[in-house]
């Protein structure tokens, strides 16, 4: 699986789980409104929900965490990997040395010609850096653990309630990493109502708060 369809399933798997978690909210709410014959049963019920939902919550995690490190690893291997003997890098960087620093249009053009490409990215940097030649280079180039480290915090926090950390939260940070990599991810087509969502989960109000 290519990086791009392992961001698509990874974000298919979070927004499935906050579905499972907004349904199983939704049912205990109602659960918890009814008037059942007797508070016993009531409070069977709820537990078997709740039981229900921790079996399907951990077939989602296992499918979340498999492919977080699945990307991990990909992108890991990205970043390690600099062909220097690419025809258009060995080209990009003969036209840094003999271009002049306020050719700005091309500089650009090249730099966006590498975007998703970390490790020509960070040799292009050097060429500018070495050449006396600023440019917007900086913002296409990212610190790659360090995003990896916050998404997973994220992922492991949604999973567990943590501080109230969202699926869709976990889902945002993972889009920032993919479009640093040339990729994307459709955060506003998995979760319809995403921020609006996590403003109520924030704010500890019931999945219905706005019914």
């Amino acid at each position: 699986m290519d990086l791009q369809s392992s961001i698509n399933s990874y974000g298919k798997v979070l927004a499935e789980a906050d579905k499972a978690r907004i349904a199983e909210e939704a049912k205990e709410l109602e659960l918890r409104k009814n008037d059942i014959y007797s508070a016993t049963a009531q409070k069977q019920m709820i537990e078997k929900l709740q039981a229900d939902y921790k079996d399907a919550r951990s077939k989602y995690k296992a499918r979340a965490y498999a492919l977080f490190d699945e990307i991990a690893g990909e992108i890991e291997r990205r970043h390690a990997d600099v062909n220097l003997n690419d025809p258009r890098l060995l080209t990009a960087l003969k036209v840094i040395e003999v271009s002049g620093k306020d050719n700005w249009e091309l500089h650009d053009s090249i730099i966006r010609q590498f975007h998703g490409d970390q490790p020509a990215l960070q040799v292009l940097k050097a060429a500018y850096d070495k050449a006396g030649i600023p440019t917007g280079i900086e913002k296409h180039i990212y610190d790659y653990e360090d995003k990896l480290r916050a998404a997973q915090t994220a992922l492991e926090r949604a999973f567990t309630g943590v501080e109230k950390h969202t699926f869709y939260g976990a889902a945002v940070l993972m889009r920032e990493i993919a479009r640093y990599e040339g990729c994307d991810l459709d955060v506003e087509g998995l979760f319809p109502t995403g921020k609006v969502d996590e403003i109520a989960k924030l704010m500890g109000l019931s999945p219905d708060w706005n019914a």
